[in-house]
Protein backbone atom coordinates (compact mmCIF):
# COMPACT_ATOMS: atom_id res chain seq x y z
CA UNK A 1 0.00 0.00 0.00
CA UNK A 2 1.10 3.33 -0.94
CA UNK A 3 1.56 5.76 2.22
CA UNK A 4 -0.51 8.57 0.35
CA UNK A 5 -3.19 6.38 -0.31
CA UNK A 6 -4.48 4.81 -3.46
CA UNK A 7 -3.32 5.93 -6.78
CA UNK A 8 -7.85 6.46 -8.06
CA UNK A 9 -7.54 8.79 -4.36
CA UNK A 10 -4.16 10.30 -4.84
CA UNK A 11 -5.62 11.69 -8.94
CA UNK A 12 -8.78 12.49 -7.75
CA UNK A 13 -7.39 14.55 -5.37
CA UNK A 14 -5.31 16.50 -7.65
CA UNK A 15 -7.67 16.86 -10.42
CA UNK A 16 -9.98 18.60 -7.62
CA UNK A 17 -7.13 20.60 -7.15
CA UNK A 18 -6.69 22.05 -10.80
CA UNK A 19 -8.10 24.99 -12.06
CA UNK A 20 -12.18 24.41 -13.56
CA UNK A 21 -12.19 20.94 -12.37
CA UNK A 22 -14.52 21.15 -9.17
CA UNK A 23 -17.03 23.04 -11.31
CA UNK A 24 -17.34 19.57 -13.51
CA UNK A 25 -20.48 17.57 -13.88
CA UNK A 26 -19.98 14.26 -11.76
CA UNK A 27 -19.76 12.10 -14.73
CA UNK A 28 -16.93 14.17 -16.36
CA UNK A 29 -14.97 14.23 -13.63
CA UNK A 30 -15.21 10.76 -12.67
CA UNK A 31 -14.22 10.11 -17.05
CA UNK A 32 -11.28 12.46 -16.62
CA UNK A 33 -10.19 10.59 -13.44
CA UNK A 34 -10.79 7.32 -15.43
CA UNK A 35 -8.32 7.94 -17.84
CA UNK A 36 -5.53 9.54 -16.47
CA UNK A 37 -5.63 6.52 -13.69
CA UNK A 38 -6.26 4.25 -16.90
CA UNK A 39 -3.44 5.83 -18.58
CA UNK A 40 -1.06 7.38 -16.14
CA UNK A 41 -0.21 4.12 -13.99
CA UNK A 42 1.00 0.83 -13.73
CA UNK A 43 1.82 -2.14 -10.86
CA UNK A 44 5.35 -2.46 -9.97
CA UNK A 45 6.88 -5.59 -8.27
CA UNK A 46 6.67 -9.29 -9.97
CA UNK A 47 3.48 -9.91 -8.93
CA UNK A 48 1.28 -7.56 -9.96
CA UNK A 49 4.43 -5.60 -12.59
CA UNK A 50 2.42 -3.98 -15.34
CA UNK A 51 -0.74 -4.47 -14.34
CA UNK A 52 -3.30 -1.44 -14.18
CA UNK A 53 -5.86 -0.03 -11.76
CA UNK A 54 -9.23 0.77 -13.56
CA UNK A 55 -12.14 2.85 -11.78
CA UNK A 56 -15.09 1.54 -12.77
CA UNK A 57 -18.08 4.33 -12.52
CA UNK A 58 -21.37 3.00 -12.64
CA UNK A 59 -24.58 5.68 -12.06
CA UNK A 60 -27.85 5.45 -12.17
CA UNK A 61 -28.23 9.78 -12.20
CA UNK A 62 -31.11 11.43 -13.78
CA UNK A 63 -29.84 14.91 -13.25
CA UNK A 64 -26.34 16.46 -13.67
CA UNK A 65 -24.56 16.94 -10.17
CA UNK A 66 -22.15 19.25 -9.27
CA UNK A 67 -20.62 18.43 -5.95
CA UNK A 68 -17.50 20.13 -5.97
CA UNK A 69 -19.02 23.66 -7.39
CA UNK A 70 -18.34 26.80 -6.35
CA UNK A 71 -21.62 28.54 -5.76
CA UNK A 72 -21.79 31.33 -7.88
CA UNK A 73 -24.57 33.22 -9.78
CA UNK A 74 -22.88 33.11 -13.20
CA UNK A 75 -21.62 29.70 -12.49
CA UNK A 76 -22.34 27.10 -14.70
CA UNK A 77 -23.43 24.28 -12.29
CA UNK A 78 -26.98 24.75 -13.35
CA UNK A 79 -28.15 21.11 -11.75
CA UNK A 80 -27.81 19.81 -8.32
CA UNK A 81 -24.80 20.78 -5.61
CA UNK A 82 -24.04 18.86 -2.68
CA UNK A 83 -25.88 21.79 -0.51
CA UNK A 84 -29.02 21.56 -2.97
CA UNK A 85 -30.21 18.43 -2.00
CA UNK A 86 -30.50 19.68 1.70
CA UNK A 87 -34.15 20.28 2.58
CA UNK A 88 -34.74 22.36 5.73
CA UNK A 89 -38.62 22.34 5.67
CA UNK A 90 -40.57 19.11 6.87
CA UNK A 91 -37.13 18.46 9.55
CA UNK A 92 -38.57 18.29 13.47
CA UNK A 93 -36.97 20.47 15.93
CA UNK A 94 -36.02 18.43 18.59
CA UNK A 95 -37.51 19.47 22.43
CA UNK A 96 -35.80 19.56 25.61
CA UNK A 97 -37.00 16.94 27.59
CA UNK A 98 -36.22 18.66 30.69
CA UNK A 99 -37.34 22.39 30.72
Amino acid sequence: MHALGSVFLQTFCTLLEEEGNRNLELTRLMTRLSHTVAYTFQAKGRVLGGKKEMPCFLTKLTRDVFPFAETAKNSRAAGLSATSLVHTDGIRTRMPSIG
